[in-house]
């Protein structure tokens, strides 16, 4: 049922699954509709996300991580005046004029892109998976831990992805 408190949400909130997006060189498409709510979000500002490397767990098995690339607007930070955005940003993935967008070399290595991926919008964030790995994510209906700069963890986390060790 329509509300004026839906309409503002679907405004200004990312949702919806766009799978197995072509990704070529390391580009892709960047789905029109959440260029539109970025828009409308940030109307003064280019198209560019603060990416992350985040993770999701398995909720019976924590031993099973889901790595994807969070990505989150100029709003968010802008917004936050708690102090709880203060990430290292590891980098600015920027929309070109053709609304493509460039995944580092880095992020795709870690994540094991190849050829497709997933987009998500997961209400302030956009979600970049591998396929597969969302598929299997979105099957345990599991949500929301992520790693931060100083967390023991994300060092040991990133460690092992980068060398291969992680199962």
């Amino acid at each position: 049922m329509w509300t004026p408190i839906r309409e503002e949400r679907e405004k200004k909130y990312y949702d919806g699954e766009f799978k197995d997006l072509a990704l070529v060189s390391g580009e892709f498409l960047f789905p029109e509709e959440f260029l539109r709510i970025y828009k409308n979000r940030n109307p003064k500002k280019d198209f560019n996300f603060n990416a992350y490397i985040l993770r999701d767990e398995h909720p019976t098995n924590t031993k099973k991580l889901y790595p994807f690339i969070g990505l989150y607007d100029p709003k968010v930070r802008d917004d936050d005046k708690t102090g709880s955005f203060n990430r290292i940003t590891a980098l600015i993935l920027e929309i070109n004029e053709y609304n493509r967008a460039l995944v580092c070399e880095d992020f795709a290595s870690v994540l094991g892109l190849r050829d497709k991926i997933t987009v998500v919008g997961n209400d302030e964030m956009v979600e970049l998976w591998k396929p597969e790995t969302y598929e299997e994510f979105d099957s345990t209906k599991a949500r929301g831990v992520d790693l931060f700069p100083n967390d023991k963890d994300l060092t040991k986390f990133q460690r092992e992805v980068y060398s291969g060790k992680r199962k």
